[in-house]
């Protein structure tokens, strides 16, 4: 349960470092996410394999108290990933912007196919036929 709190108060603080733009908090606050998800993964595979996951956790007023909990940290997770992607195309436009004309809106030299042969062999009659 407090694996999930300290998600949750993580998610918050992400989400005013984000509006804020910090980008050192937000760092740091990811680190702190990364690191409590391992937790929580691990928790719940370790229980699940070993078949001890309690039922308690689940049952019961506890059990209401976690879904709660799994729920507002689900909640916060979209937020952030919202904000996340808005803080994204934000910063794309920006780096538009001071591109200014300079900034060729063309595909990406990796994305075009060069032909098989050369180009000055395209036009002419193949000897295969």
């Amino acid at each position: 349960m407090q694996l999930l709190k300290d998600l949750s108060s993580s998610f918050r603080s992400s989400q005013s470092a984000l509006l804020a733009r910090d980008i050192r908090r937000i760092e740091q606050l990811t680190q702190e996410q990364a690191e409590a998800h391992r937790a929580l993964s691990s928790f719940l595979e370790t229980s699940h394999s070993s078949g001890s996951l309690p039922s308690a956790i689940f049952s019961g007023p506890r059990g209401n108290a976690v879904r709660l909990e799994v729920w507002r940290v689900l909640k916060l997770g979209r937020i952030q990933s919202i904000l996340l992607s808005r803080a994204q195309q934000s910063l794309q436009t920006l780096s538009h912007l001071l591109a200014g004309t300079q900034y060729v809106y063309a595909p990406a030299v990796s994305s075009l196919r060069m032909p098989a042969r050369p180009a000055d062999k395209l036009f002419e009659p193949s000897e295969e036929g």
